[in-house]
């Protein structure tokens, strides 16, 4: 049997070096799809809220808002230290409610319901509107 020389014995990967980078390659490429998907899904979430958020604006310019008053509230604001314990009462507001549902349809097709609340303050004397 002849000996081959230093140079050919030498050349080439061995197959664990080849199965090593196939690995490496897979693995890579299961990241990046994973990053795109992620992407992919967020960008459709995006467009669902942005959707959703032109709807309700278009069902609040449709809506004509109560003259009614749900009730009242009276809205106490507090002194608070640092590390959050409570101090003295520092001033109240009272306040008008007012609620209003406005019906919108997602991007999906389903009908939905969003409840506004608003708060307005009382007028100096107390009383109402």
């Amino acid at each position: 049997m002849k000996r081959m020389s230093g140079k050919r014995t030498e050349s080439g990967e061995t197959i664990v070096e080849v199965t090593a980078s196939i690995v490496i390659f897979l693995l890579v490429v299961a990241l990046l799809q994973g990053a795109v998907s992620f992407c992919g899904r967020a960008q459709q979430k995006s467009r669902q809220i942005r959707y959703d958020a032109a709807e309700v604006a278009k069902a609040l310019r449709r809506q004509s808002w109560p003259e009614y008053d749900a009730g009242t509230e009276s809205f106490a604001f507090y002194a608070v230290g640092a590390d959050g314990t409570k101090g003295y009462q520092v001033f109240s507001v009272d306040a008008l409610l007012k609620e209003e549902t406005v019906n919108y349809e997602s991007m999906d097709g389903t009908d939905r319901d969003m409840t506004f609340r608003i708060y307005r303050p009382l007028p100096k004397g107390g009383g109402g509107p």
